[in-house]
């Protein structure tokens, strides 16, 4: 029997229907389903939510899950932070949303691409593109890397999927990192383990300049991997989330933006204690400077200046 590397996959899940068909495509869809492992932190209510828990994991011995109380969580980061707690030191760490579909051989080709990075501490990460449910593919599948955004009246940086004109022949260089998919080697989690005291906002951005100062370099890969489910509210379809079921979400949110202010905007005024617990474990690495990242990424984020590359997320050709 070969000995093949080992992935473990991420999932934090919020009352999500999708998360029981996910972990089914992403076995059914690996090449090698033996060397895969989940570590899922399912946040429901036990009762109004059985319908997310009506299929089992293909391989329940593969499946490490933690349930909680979807009254008693703290949200994404949270949970994703939680997951990790079930990390048994796998040779990869795919991190990724609880609604997602794969391509065929998911697995052995996300190792191909990630050893194509030119870099010896490589991430993949991109927004995947679309699927709908149950299984409805976008046939859309031109790589994308990420952009910033434009910058709303409030100063929130939000991200974009920038489509490439044609596949490239390298997987292509990148900022800004999307948490729904991150694909890397085991020891990231070590040494950038997920920041739980983040509630929403700013959650991409601070991990991306987390990896880069902890000398990881982001890429797109060169092909679509995996889908993404886009969730929009209709009538006919709305999903709970977290900040409608606690009432707590809106000092999670000032917690976390504070923060963020620390963190990145180097602000020390006006900072709760409680905006910065273990802030020193989930902070900034040493291999390279918040400046660095600055200058790289293309933005100023105590003085909110942005570069074009930043809005462009084509970080090797543009330096403007």
């Amino acid at each position: 029997m070969m000995n093949l590397p080992k992935i473990f996959v991420q999932i934090a899940s919020y009352r999500d229907p999708e998360c029981q068909w996910t972990v089914k495509d992403l076995f059914d869809k690996a090449a090698h389903p033996e060397r895969v492992f989940v570590g899922q932190c399912l946040q429901s209510d036990p009762v109004e939510d059985a319908h997310c828990n009506v299929i089992p994991s293909p391989r329940p011995d593969q499946t490490r899950t933690i349930r909680v109380l979807s009254t008693e969580t703290l949200g994404v980061c949270w949970a994703r932070a939680l997951t990790q707690s079930l990390f048994q030191d796998e040779d990869f760490v795919l991190m990724i949303d609880s609604h997602m579909r794969f391509i065929e051989g998911w697995d052995t080709a996300m190792i191909e691409e990630l050893g194509r990075c030119d870099s010896p501490k490589p991430l993949l990460s991109t927004y995947p593109a679309p699927y709908t449910p149950p299984n409805n593919l976008s046939e859309d599948t031109r790589p994308s890397v990420l952009a910033l955004k434009p910058v709303d009246e409030f100063g929130r940086l939000r991200f974009r999927a920038h489509f490439l004109p044609e596949p490239p022949n390298q997987p292509t260089r990148g900022a800004f990192i999307a948490a729904g998919f991150i694909f890397t080697r085991g020891n990231f989690v070590r040494e950038v383990p997920y920041d739980p005291w983040l509630y929403f906002r700013n959650e991409e951005v601070c991990l991306a300049a987390r990896a880069y100062t902890h000398g990881w370099d982001v890429y797109s890969p060169t092909k679509t991997l995996l889908y993404h489910y886009y969730y929009v509210p209709t009538e006919s379809e709305k999903r709970s989330l977290h900040w409608d079921d606690n009432s707590n979400w809106q000092d999670l949110t000032r917690q976390s933006e504070e923060r963020y202010q620390h963190l990145l905007c180097r602000k020390t005024e006006d900072i709760s204690s409680d905006s910065l617990q273990e802030i020193d474990k989930y902070g900034l690495g040493d291999t390279r400077s918040l400046e660095d990242y600055e200058r790289y990424c293309g933005i100023d984020f105590a003085k909110q200046v942005f570069q074009n590359r930043a809005f462009r997320g084509l970080f090797e050709q543009d330096q403007s």
